[in-house]
């Protein structure tokens, strides 16, 4: 990256920057290529919220580059089904795009 698209990505708007919701398959390289930056996409959740116990990288969603869940494929139902992790232990940064964080969640202690 160029020092002048580093000093643009420094100051830009989180709305600027925003990716949408985006649905990653089992281990894609998106998630597992960056293991020595995990922070930046998991923040403040634990490895688990994105990987298994063996460190293979689960059917995850995301949401403007954060993970928010996990999905998985229902071929009885042939659709995708959701795991979405409580919004109050999303990043803050995150947290805007769903509704207000509640004072505490009690799944947010489990890791």
């Amino acid at each position: 990256m160029s020092a002048q698209r580093f000093a643009e990505f420094t100051v830009a708007d989180d709305a600027d920057c925003a990716t949408g919701v985006n649905l990653l398959a089992h281990e894609d390289v998106a998630l597992k290529a960056y293991f020595e930056t995990r922070r930046r996409y998991l923040g403040d959740l634990p490895a688990a919220a994105a990987f298994n116990q063996i460190g293979e990288v689960l059917p995850t969603i995301l949401l403007n580059g954060r993970v928010v869940g996990t999905w998985t494929w229902d071929p009885t139902a042939k659709r995708a089904r959701h795991r979405l992790i409580p919004v109050s232990c999303h990043p803050p940064n995150t947290r805007r795009f769903g509704r207000p964080p509640p004072d505490s969640h009690p799944s947010c202690a489990q890791a």
